[in-house]
């Protein structure tokens, strides 16, 4: 009997943990203002039209917000009170939010994103983060902001850059490890359950390894032409020979190796 109480007991917090599991993972309701108000409602309205799928738009916010503070300083309070203004302002950027965040969400779950789609919700990233301050803080924003930074993080590590600068000593590339990398882009938030859904991004991951050899011996290749060009600009022969030494030690690149040895014995050439 007494098991059977201890099981009871167990089940009932399981069941109480999911439901506040449950709970914190729903999203944020918007509160939709109600008005006695015809204008308003209008304007409620046209908030509610324009944060529907693929009809939202930054010229459709300014618009919208500027044409409710229009009516009501136009009308001296009249057709819009100051209380409807701020409920209605503050709803179209909880609107907006909401848009923003579901917009992002489905797309970095696609196979490919459009250019147009992603600069049309980086446009409206910019500018409600640029409201922020006029309203409470909000969830759905902080997401969205959240999917936008994770994706250029992996982005930003999937571009190799290959660009060398002279200096004594010649500096070593400094790309990290492949695996390494794939890795840490793997760790990504969104990267799992958003980013990986997308078949450009997952072939370059996939193919990590071979891009960085490939900007490894760019990127030599590169550090091979300043060193000649640092000789002719300077014409001192003994910093050429260290150069020549140096860069034996740290490139992986045979080609640009053997091209700066015949520079060095022709160096008039």
């Amino acid at each position: 009997m007494k098991i059977i109480k201890l099981l009871l007991i167990a089940i009932v917090l399981i069941g109480g943990i999911s439901g506040i599991v449950y709970l914190n993972s729903q999203p944020p309701t918007i509160d939709e203002p109600e008005y006695g108000n015809p204008q308003a409602n209008e304007w409620k309205n046209k908030i509610k039209a324009l944060c529907k799928e693929d009809a939202w738009s930054v010229s459709g916010y300014t618009s919208i917000e500027s044409g409710i503070h229009t009516d009501r300083v136009t009308s001296k309070g009249e057709l819009i009170t100051t209380d409807e203004e701020n409920s209605l302002q503050a709803f179209l950027f909880a609107s907006s939010c909401n848009y923003l965040k579901e917009s992002a969400d489905k797309l970095f779950k696609q196979s490919s994103y459009p250019t147009d789609k992603l600069n049309k919700l980086e446009g409206a990233l910019e500018l409600l983060r640029g409201k922020v301050s006029e309203f409470d803080a909000n969830s759905n924003l902080t997401e969205a902001s959240n999917m936008f930074n994770a994706y250029h993080q992996v982005m930003g590590m999937l571009s190799f850059g290959a660009t060398a600068s002279y200096s004594r000593p010649l500096k070593a590339y400094s790309g990290g490890s492949a695996d390494g990398r794939k890795a840490r882009i793997q760790g990504i938030p969104y990267y799992k359950s958003h980013f990986s859904n997308n078949s450009s991004i997952r072939s370059k991951v996939e193919s990590i390894d071979a891009d960085m050899k490939r900007a490894e011996e760019q990127y030599y290749s590169n550090l091979e032409q300043l060193v000649e060009k640092h000789y002719k600009s300077t014409g001192r022969i003994e910093e050429l020979l260290e150069d020549q030494i140096r860069f034996d030690e740290i490139s992986t690149n045979s080609s640009a190796k053997s091209k700066l040895k015949n520079f060095v014995n022709n160096p008039y050439n």
